[in-house]
């Protein structure tokens, strides 16, 4: 019997690599910390784009105003600033800014996040499109619960301030999508 190992049979740690993580786990982790394939990553981004244009429609019709197509956005700005008190809506363009400023500070935090978790490793496209998701599931929330109105007809006066809430959430994540198609160089 070797003298230098205790007596009570405990493993040799000197024998084992600590360092090591069960292999489950260390298999999970290195699947979402690997690199993409972009291979047809291009069929992700049409179904986006699908997407965001039910989005963009829902959204006109409720709210007058765009989350995704900030040209549109630019346009409705530039006509409410022109129109001036002749204008029926006079702050109908404040919805439009609200979503280009939104939209702007998204692209700003959709880079960033891409760049600093790595922008073509799956963790990164995984948890960006889930945070997105809640985002769009929070405005729905916020829509049904009726703490915001959805329903244009319904509408009476020029612009209900609360209406900015949705606009300027789903106006963050659709820039995401923007920084997701570059980071795959789409």
């Amino acid at each position: 019997m070797d003298p230098t190992k205790d007596e009570r049979n405990e493993p040799d740690l000197e024998d084992h690599d600590l360092s090591q993580k069960p292999i489950a786990a260390n298999s999970f982790v290195t699947y979402f910390s690997t690199n993409i394939k972009t291979a047809h990553t291009d069929i992700l981004m049409l179904l986006c784009c699908f997407i965001s244009g039910l989005v963009d429609s829902t959204i006109y019709n409720a709210y007058g105003t765009f989350v995704s197509m900030q040209t549109g956005n630019t346009i409705f700005v530039g006509l409410g600033s022109s129109q001036g008190a002749t204008n029926t809506k006079p702050y109908g363009w404040a919805k439009s800014l609200t979503s280009i400023a939104c939209f702007f500070l998204g692209c700003v935090f959709w880079s960033r996040f891409s760049h600093l978790l790595g922008p073509r490793q799956r963790r990164t496209l995984v948890l960006s499109y889930l945070l997105q998701s809640l985002m769009m599931i929070l405005v729905a929330t916020l829509a049904q619960t009726g703490v915001v109105n959805g329903r244009l007809a319904t509408m009476t006066s020029d612009i209900d301030w609360l209406q900015e809430i949705p606009v300027a959430i789903l106006s963050f994540p659709a820039a995401g999508q923007l920084a997701g198609s570059r980071a795959l160089n789409l």
